[in-house]
């Protein structure tokens, strides 16, 4: 995806239901914090990735039942 500045990382972590559920202080503390360590060690900016995996399978082939 390429690097993303602090304000969208955080408008997606207020999106995540573990963060919503905490009460509002509690919520903008940890925020705050994971913004300060972004622009103090990441340059302001981190990268975020994404994995896709697909998992496949066949089902066996159906055998006739002889009479």
């Amino acid at each position: 995806m390429g690097r993303v500045p602090v304000g969208a990382v955080l408008e997606v972590l207020r999106t995540y239901s573990g963060h919503r559920a905490l009460p509002h202080k509690a919520r903008e503390g940890l925020l705050g914090c994971i913004a300060a360590l972004i622009d103090t060690r990441y340059g302001e900016r981190v990268t975020k990735r994404y994995l896709t995996e697909l998992r496949m399978s066949c089902r066996p082939r159906r055998i006739p039942r002889s009479f």
